[in-house]
């Protein structure tokens, strides 16, 4: 199983829109990392992506550049304050054991935390920082009777601008 970890792109303020959509740089941001993930030949199975109007948004930008528009799935679970080992269990029993790669949209602190959680064990130990647009990718491979994750790639809003370029 692959996982593709990204917190929503760039959303213009509360006090513009209170539904917040993405800005331009944050439809910018959704389109490099579909790019990226299209040029590494990494299309995901499902895009899961949380009830908020800026992360789905961003599924529906990452899936368009990569041409699988049909793919996204909202699910409860994935919005800021929700708890991270709820949701880690409810997707690790649904595809943990599949050869799927899942793409999952969503919020601060969850992805983080998500992505702590995932290659650690554990919430302590090792500190990420999810800033809006930032894409992380981590493989499942298997260890004896277990899984450990492996971290595959990191890169934040400004990564992805510097490596794909979107107008």
């Amino acid at each position: 199983m692959k996982l593709f970890l990204m917190r929503h792109g760039h959303a213009v303020t509360a006090r513009y829109d209170p539904e917040r959509p993405l800005s331009a740089q944050g439809q910018r941001e959704a389109a490099r990392a579909g790019e990226f993930l299209r040029k590494l030949d990494e299309t995901p199975d499902v895009i899961v992506h949380s009830p908020l109007t800026r992360s789905r948004m961003t599924a529906e930008g990452v899936a368009k550049a990569l041409g699988v528009e049909n793919i996204l799935q909202q699910r409860m679970g994935l919005e800021p304050g929700d708890d991270v080992r709820d949701f880690a269990s409810d997707v690790l029993s649904e595809y943990g054991s599949s050869d799927k790669k899942i793409m999952i949209v969503g919020h601060e602190p969850l992805m983080s935390e998500f992505a702590m959680f995932l290659l650690t064990g554990s919430m302590a130990g090792l500190t990420l920082n999810f800033s809006r647009g930032t894409l992380l990718g981590a493989e499942g491979v298997a260890r004896g009777r277990s899984r450990i994750w492996e971290l595959r790639f990191y890169l934040t809003a400004e990564d992805l601008t510097r490596l794909i370029w979107v107008p």
